[in-house]
C-alpha cells in the first residue's frame, strides 16, 4: 500500500493510467461515497478528480481540477495522451452519454473538455483502447440493482470526433473491465 492515499473517500470512481513527461500519472476522478445498495437513492456523485504520480521510486498524490459534470459508475481510458471518461451517472442514476476528456498537459479548469457524446447513455460500462480507438461496452441505462445490463458496444475514433457502433458483446454485461491483448483483441 502507498502511504497518505487519495484526498477524498471514494468508490464507483473511474481510473486510468498515463504517461505525463517521462513519468507515469494514475487519474482518478468522480465516484460517490454512499454505501453499496444505496445508489439509486440520490447518490450524490462526486466531481472531484487527483492524481497519483509515480516517480523515480516514490509516489505521491496531488488535486486536479474537478470535471465540469459529477459522475459515478462511469469509465476511463487513456488514448492520444489524454483521458477521456464516459458515462456514469449523476443523482438521478438514469446513464449518461457524456464524455469528458482529460488532458495532463494543462493546468487548472481548462484540463477538462466536454468529448463526443456517446449514442446511449450508460452508467457502469467497461473502455478500453485498441488501434487508436477508444471503445465503451456494455453498461446499463439506469444504475439501480435489477436494471438490465446492455449487450451494445461504440468506439470513438479521435481524429473524426465520431462514434460508431461496435460488434457487440457475447453476452449483457454491466460493473465489469475491459482491456486489450498484444493480438488485437479486446477482452471484457
Amino acid at each position: 500500500l502507498l502511504p497518505g492515499g487519495m484526498a477524498e473517500p471514494r468508490r464507483s470512481f473511474a481510473a486510468a493510467a498515463i504517461a505525463v513527461g517521462g513519468n507515469a500519472e494514475i487519474v482518478v476522478s468522480g465516484g460517490t461515497t454512499l454505501p453499496i445498495g444505496q445508489e439509486g437513492n440520490g447518490h450524490a456523485p462526486h466531481a472531484s478528480a487527483e492524481a497519483l504520480g509515480l516517480t523515480g521510486g516514490g509516489a505521491v498524490w496531488r488535486r486536479l481540477s474537478p470535471m465540469a459534470v459529477p459522475r459515478a459508475g462511469h469509465a476511463a481510458a487513456a488514448l492520444g495522451g489524454r483521458i477521456y471518461f464516459c458515462g456514469g451517472s449523476v443523482g438521478d442514476a438514469v446513464g449518461l452519454a457524456t464524455v469528458e476528456c482529460f488532458d495532463p498537459a494543462v493546468e487548472g479548469p481548462g484540463a477538462w473538455t466536454p468529448s463526443t457524446p456517446m449514442s446511449v447513455g450508460r452508467s457502469c460500462p467497461a473502455a478500453a483502447v485498441l488501434s487508436g480507438r477508444l471503445y465503451v461496452l456494455g453498461g446499463s441505462r439506469h444504475w439501480t440493482r435489477g436494471t438490465p445490463a446492455e449487450q451494445s458496444a461504440e468506439c470513438f475514433d479521435p481524429v473524426t470526433a465520431h462514434w460508431e457502433a461496435a460488434p457487440t458483446l457475447l453476452e449483457p454485461r454491466s460493473e465489469f473491465c475491459a482491456g486489450a491483448v498484444w493480438s488485437g483483441a479486446l477482452v471484457a
